[in-house]
């Protein structure tokens, strides 16, 4: 298994990728291995980002459970690895973010990828 990692794609912009034997430990495990790298990225970058297959239902959760965001969805994008291009899910953090272990970090996050009708319906 090779470690998450992170590398910068644009000035202040770090893109994390991870190998997909990253959760063979559990969930758990993975997501404080990619929380680790996120907050090593913010050291230099100012956003990280990832870009999860539309159909990688683990991917989703290790990235929103690392309280990164769901931004939308990159067409026909390819991956860092080189794989063939695909639809891609973008999800981003940025520095400025509240973490998700708070009240409002976690509200904020799941409104990134929650819709609308049901977060209204439950106030």
């Amino acid at each position: 298994m090779t470690d998450p990692r992170f590398h910068t794609v644009a000035a202040g912009v770090a893109r994390v990728s991870w190998d997909p034997d990253v959760a063979d430990s559990g969930l758990a495990g993975a997501v404080t291995a990619i929380e680790q790298v996120i907050e090593a990225a913010f050291v230099d970058h100012h956003r990280v980002e990832v870009l999860v297959a539309t159909d990688d239902v683990l991917g989703h959760r290790i990235a929103t459970w690392s309280g990164m965001r769901r931004e939308g969805v990159r067409r026909g994008s390819e991956a860092d690895d080189g794989s063939e291009p695909r639809d891609r899910y973008v999800f981003a953090r940025l520095a400025t973010d509240e973490p998700a272990s708070d009240p409002q970090g976690f509200r904020m996050l799941l409104n990134s990828f929650l819709p609308r009708k049901r977060a209204i319906a439950q106030m």
